[in-house]
């Protein structure tokens, strides 16, 4: 009898021991990505893909200045400029480097003179100040050894 209260004892207390973990995601994070992923989509028209890269920037925490932020700015500035949106490839990208410069951060640095130079010499045919950019790009690209944007610029 003894053996069996303990049991049940101990049964009651697993059971009231166990709480439910909770799985923690970040929902204004997923929804940057998914917007981003949409907004990239080339088979969607225009106007659609403007829409969805309207919607991921405006998920973007610009509160914080952390790799993810600077990479979204980075992103949603790409998409303008594909999109050829230059009111808010600049409002975008202008973020982007602004939080690059506060945080020191080289590689995102790089990524924002590629990126303005290949707007300059895309949508106004820049090809002075493309090189400029792309040039600052190389020389930022150098300091980080990251080939590949190297490989890109150059």
């Amino acid at each position: 009898m003894k053996s069996l209260k303990f049991f049940i004892i101990l049964l009651t207390i697993a059971f009231v021991s166990c709480t439910k973990k909770t799985q923690t995601t970040n929902s204004r994070n997923d929804s940057v990505e998914k917007y981003l992923k949409l907004a990239s989509i080339d088979t969607l028209p225009m106007e659609t893909r403007k829409a969805y890269n309207k919607k991921a920037f405006s998920f973007i925490d610009l509160e914080k200045n952390d790799t993810t932020v600077r990479w979204y700015l980075c992103e949603t500035a790409f998409n303008y400029n594909i999109l050829k949106d230059s009111l808010n490839y600049y409002k975008a990208s202008n973020l982007h480097l602004k939080k690059a410069n506060e945080a020191n951060d080289t590689l995102n640095l790089a990524r924002f003179y590629r990126y303005r130079g290949g707007f300059n010499r895309t949508f106004y045919q820049k090809y002075d100040s493309s090189f400029y950019y792309y040039r600052k790009a190389e020389k930022a690209y150098l300091k980080t050894k990251d080939l590949k944007g190297l490989a890109i610029t150059t």
